[in-house]
């Protein structure tokens, strides 16, 4: 929950990025999204009820928004002149 009020900020200068660490910038990323998620969907994930986890609407909806969102970011990024590497980086971090 820390990561989702906090919006992935650090105590630091450049925030999260002061560290250039893809790992960090990687599980901050990962624990935002589990922040955004509902609390009993967690639960059934936890317990092993995968599948009902993933009928939910709002996890098909979110996954569906991450699939969408982050090529759209990726291209204008490479459009724009990043390297793919770099792209697919940001559009990570843009999208959380």
């Amino acid at each position: 929950m820390c990561a989702l009020s906090t919006g992935g900020f650090s105590n630091r200068m450049d925030s999260i990025g002061y560290y250039n660490s893809l790992p960090i910038e990687c599980i901050t990323v990962i624990l935002m999204l589990i922040g955004t998620t509902n609390f009993s969907l967690l639960l059934l994930l936890f317990k092993g009820r995968i599948r009902d986890f993933c009928k939910s609407s709002e996890i098909r909806f979110l996954g569906g928004l991450i699939l969408i969102t982050i090529p759209i970011l990726l291209g204008f990024l490479v459009a724009g002149g990043k390297t793919i590497e770099e792209a697919s980086t940001y559009a990570g971090c843009y999208f959380a």
